[in-house]
């Protein structure tokens, strides 16, 4: 510890620098403890969705709309490819390797009949796929919900604040000890300025009170000054 000279520059320096440091570590921690507490947040959400079941769907909106869109003009599109093989096969008049001589009355009921029948297939079969097309929704919605859960899960891991704690901590330790430290310096400085002072006036005012009658005689106050500064 330095006696009279105080603390250096250098050392006061480095001193603001560990307070610089801790201010920011400070400020890291406060920032990933506030991100983490909304991801853990957002993460009970979501188990508590998955633990109801009440996942919803997972297909996007535009995403759903295509895929159903298709499946209505698939199943239109095969009703008209049964109805226009019907027609196109009627129009040959041929039935059971015989041909038809009985006129339109009884080819237009044919294939009113066969039209309706594939109509109604077709019908059937576009309600199984937009059946099954919804169940596929919500089984992706519960395979996004798992998803997104592990993705919570490790990203609050990333935001763990204890690192930025433990630092912190730490540099407002050094920062304190070093702070501490400059302070003992500077008061040894003062107590060190203040006792050679007064060490020097105490023998100033020795000497000057000991040249009090002195020989030669002469008034004591001069002879106290003379013997005090000198003159």
């Amino acid at each position: 510890m330095c006696t009279f000279g105080g603390a250096s520059g250098a050392e006061t320096a480095a001193q603001g620098q560990i307070a610089d440091f801790s201010k920011t570590l400070n400020a890291n921690y406060s920032t990933l403890f506030g991100e983490q507490q909304a991801t853990l947040g957002r993460l009970q959400s979501t188990l508590s969705q998955i633990q109801s079941g009440e996942t919803g769907p997972g297909f996007g909106g535009a995403e759903n709309a295509a895929l159903i869109s298709q499946i209505q003009n698939q199943g239109a599109a095969t009703a008209r490819n049964v109805t226009q093989a019907i027609q196109d096969r009627a129009a040959g008049q041929v039935f059971n390797g015989q041909t038809d001589s009985s006129g339109l009355a009884r080819t237009s009921a044919i294939n009113k009949q066969i039209g309706e029948q594939a109509s109604s297939a077709a019908a059937t079969n576009t309600a199984n796929a937009l059946t099954a097309e919804t169940a596929a929704n919500f089984r992706q919605g519960r395979e996004n919900a798992v998803q997104t859960a592990s993705g919570l899960s490790t990203l609050a891991g990333f935001q763990n604040p204890n690192a930025a704690a433990s630092g912190t901590i730490e540099a407002n330790k050094q920062s304190f000890e070093q702070a501490d430290k400059i302070n003992q310096e500077n008061i040894a400085k003062t107590q060190g300025i203040i006792g050679a002072a007064t060490g020097a006036g105490l023998e100033a005012l020795t000497g000057g009170l000991s040249n009090i009658g002195s020989p030669g005689g002469g008034n004591p106050l001069k002879q106290f000054a003379t013997g005090m500064f000198g003159f």
